[in-house]
């Protein structure tokens, strides 16, 4: 039984949770190597039961290590796109943001149930949160040492929409709102690994946005191929 835990924090969709998840896993990996004990991993139940049969499809062999957390999700869910326009998600980002940042570590700072892929109920403290792994993230947790990871950071691409407003309709106003707001998440960060190619590495001058920020190959695992028995291609 795990003692520590990890928790999650991601942007919306599939891929942001799933490579949360992965990069914890790996990170019990080396931890398991070095002789030391795996840590728990909490994941914030955004969709229900999809996301709930994904991640068993993916990582069934750690059901018993993965633990889904339905009000972590539900508070995450609140600040993602839904149904809105891109113009009315961006408002209420930069409006809620801090709102819920605060609820999210009141919540995490207490004690909550979750429930493993496996269908185990717990209880967790939340003061053995030992580390968070995000990615993109909406909102900060400030509950533990945050990990950063993204193909770019929110507030270089929401800066770099001003300067071509003939591409990007957006109000200039929302748009400056949004640099701000994310760079209030963006900065708790203790590192941030930006996955090469990056949004934008194709500057002759790229400049990182932070000190603590390091290229990384792209954060997604490598399956394994097959290319025996396959039938042949047609143009």
């Amino acid at each position: 039984m795990p003692k520590k835990y990890i928790v999650t924090n991601f942007a919306y969709g599939t891929g942001p949770y799933l490579r949360t998840t992965e990069l914890a896993l790996a990170f019990n990996n080396e931890l398991e190597r070095r002789g030391h004990t795996r840590f728990g991993i909490v994941v914030p139940n955004v969709y229900g039961e999809k996301q709930k049969r994904i991640m068993l499809e993916e990582f069934s062999p750690y059901a018993d290590e993965i633990f889904l957390d339905e009000k972590l999700g539900q508070l995450l869910k609140s600040i993602f796109y839904g149904d809105n326009t891109y113009e009315q998600a961006l408002a209420k980002w930069t409006e809620d943001a801090k709102k819920i940042s605060a609820e999210a570590h009141q919540y995490l700072s207490g004690k909550f149930s979750v429930t493993s892929l496996s269908g185990k109920s717990r209880e967790i403290d939340g003061g053995d949160i030992v580390m968070e792994i995000n990615r993109a993230p909406r909102i900060r947790y400030d509950i533990a040492p945050a990990y950063y990871t993204s193909f770019g950071h929110i507030s270089e691409i929401l800066e770099n929409s001003l300067k071509v407003p003939e591409k990007i309709s957006a109000n200039p106003d929302l748009l400056k709102k949004g640099v701000g707001t994310a760079e209030w998440v963006e900065k708790s960060a203790k590192v941030h690994a930006i996955a090469y190619p990056a949004t934008f590495s194709w500057k002759a001058k790229y400049m990182p946005k932070y000190s603590t920020e390091a290229m990384t190959p792209p954060i997604a695992r490598l399956y394994a191929q097959n290319t025996e028995n396959l039938s042949r291609g047609y143009l």
